[in-house]
């Protein structure tokens, strides 16, 4: 553009003494159309008028009202505004205003005590200096530790950056930067890090837990975790986003409304937390192709013990070490689809943990239209952030069920007494994973085989299994084809329920 070889400064012309000399430094000299626009060659726009009146002598420049007013309007836009001085809300008011209301949870997607846990442990990566704030606003003090984490909690809840700033009264690039801050210290915190399991003492704590959920009478005793796969649905990545070069790698036409989205390999426990969660692959890649890129977990399922494993659908291959149904013309013989009903039992977990986690955040209810490298920083988030309210609720029950001796004291917990029940028994309604102490002492025990006569040799084809290595889910077998003898041994037998609804 001509605009370039122009100076800036007002004193930019030099001294002349002749017209040869003048046109020893002057540009060369174009036309201006009737329309104002300047030709191929150069010409003078952010002339001072001083220097414009000396040139005309020269009989060389002619120069439109309207390209002065231009560059007259030009020049104006440079001056910058003073910046707007935001009266921030206080965090204390704020705080105490949503407690009072009953509102801190519905906001913060989790209670007072656990935010106050997650502030602390991110307290250091989100603490910013005074100095700079007040330097930088000219009347406020950096933007406290609590509101950071408010503001990115919320985000992840699925409000927008700009509602946020107007909530907290802070300029919306400020709210943008305090989101950014909050993504990059919950992805590099060290105590939010997801974990495998891989000591003894975790493997068995992982094979106890599952096998508590299990009907199958110990069949599938060392089931450590269920894999699945899930989409992430984004808007299209532009080509400067695209790490692969390829925008069409991003669509996904496996789900009915055909979306943009990101491959997400997670792995489970038997609460609900992940174990593993990546990113693996664009929308496009299906779960087997998927799986083969993550490396760690290959690695990990191929380091486990020989009596672990893990659960998967149809879409994964087959191994010791991952356990799948059976499926085509198996799945009609009775034994096999019993195998099935009994895995299928646990690897409903995953889907359990992965609507858990998007009803949750809500900002899985819409595409993510961000960066793709933000994209994927939220994901991370948000299952660090699952795992920590889940960890973090269970604290609070425990807490909540010491001591405890009657009704009034089990309605405290977590706001169960919202969830109360005329119709239950004592009124005390809806209480996920506790019973009230009288009925725990008068519930007979539970039977996991309908026969009551086999529970003799139930009991004695258990204590094998847990000290006999020869056991039959130990032999030269497959995994699979092991844990389908143990059912035809034992005359496994899926629930009457099941068979009922399946069978026709």
């Amino acid at each position: 553009m001509f605009q370039d070889w122009l100076p800036k400064a007002n004193n930019w012309l030099p001294s002349v003494g002749d017209d040869s000399e003048a046109k020893d430094w002057l540009p060369p000299v174009g036309d201006v159309g009737d329309d104002g626009e300047a030709s191929d060659s150069m010409d003078i726009i952010d002339m001072p008028m001083s220097s414009q009146d000396a040139l005309f002598g020269f009989g060389m420049y002619t120069i439109p009202d309207n390209v002065l007013l231009e560059a007259h309007m030009r020049k104006k836009r440079r001056r910058r505004k003073a910046k707007w001085v935001h009266d921030r809300v206080n965090w204390n008011e704020h705080k105490a205003a949503k407690i009072y209301k009953n509102e801190f949870k519905a906001y913060n997607r989790m209670s007072e005590k656990a935010f106050n846990v997650l502030v602390e442990l991110l307290r250091p990566s989100l603490t910013m200096s005074d100095t700079h704030a007040m330097s930088s606003t000219g009347a406020h003090n950096a933007i406290s530790p609590e509101v950071i984490v408010s503001i990115g909690l919320r985000f992840m809840s699925g409000e927008p950056a700009k509602s946020l700033a107007d909530v907290f009264v802070i300029s919306r690039p400020s709210a943008t930067r305090v989101i950014d801050m909050f993504l990059h210290a919950v992805e590099a915190c060290k105590e939010l890090e997801l974990r495998l399991p891989s000591t003894e003492e975790e493997l068995k704590k992982a094979m106890e837990e599952w096998n508590d959920l299990s009907t199958g009478t110990g069949a599938l005793w060392g089931f450590i975790g269920a894999i699945d796969g899930w989409l992430a649905c984004t808007d299209k990545p532009s080509k400067g986003q695209d790490l692969d070069g390829n925008q069409a790698d991003y669509f996904s036409g496996h789900y009915h409304r055909h979306r943009h989205g990101l491959n997400i390999q997670a792995i489970c426990d038997a609460k609900l937390r992940f174990i593993y969660f990546t990113v693996a692959a664009p929308g496009s890649t299906g779960d087997a192709r998927a799986f083969k890129r993550c490396e760690e977990l290959l690695q990990w399922i191929t380091d486990l013990p020989k009596e672990c494993f893990i659960g998967g659908d149809n879409a994964y291959p087959l191994s010791d070490s991952l356990v799948v149904p059976f499926s085509g013309a198996d799945r009609f013989d009775e034994d096999k689809r019993t195998l099935n009903f009994f895995l299928s039992q646990l690897r409903i977990r995953i889907e359990m943990a992965f609507g858990r986690l998007t009803t949750k955040w809500r900002i899985f209810c819409s595409n993510l239209n961000f960066s793709l490298e933000k994209n994927i920083r939220i994901c991370n988030v948000a299952s660090r952030l699952h795992n920590f309210v889940i960890d973090q609720q269970e604290i609070e029950d425990l807490g909540s069920l010491e001591g405890t001796e009657t009704t009034d004291q089990l309605r405290t917990m977590g706001g169960i007494e919202q969830f109360s029940d005329p119709r239950s028994p004592d009124n005390l309604g809806f209480l996920p994973n506790h019973e009230h102490p009288e009925q725990l002492a008068e519930r007979p025990p539970q039977k996991n085989q309908q026969d009551e006569g086999m529970d003799d040799l139930m009991d004695g084809a258990m204590d094998d299994l847990m000290e006999d290595e020869t056991s039959v889910i130990y032999t030269n077998l497959s995994r699979r084809d092991s844990i389908l003898d143990y059912i035809q041994d034992l005359e496994l037998e899926r629930p009457d329920k099941n068979r009922s609804r399946n069978d026709n």
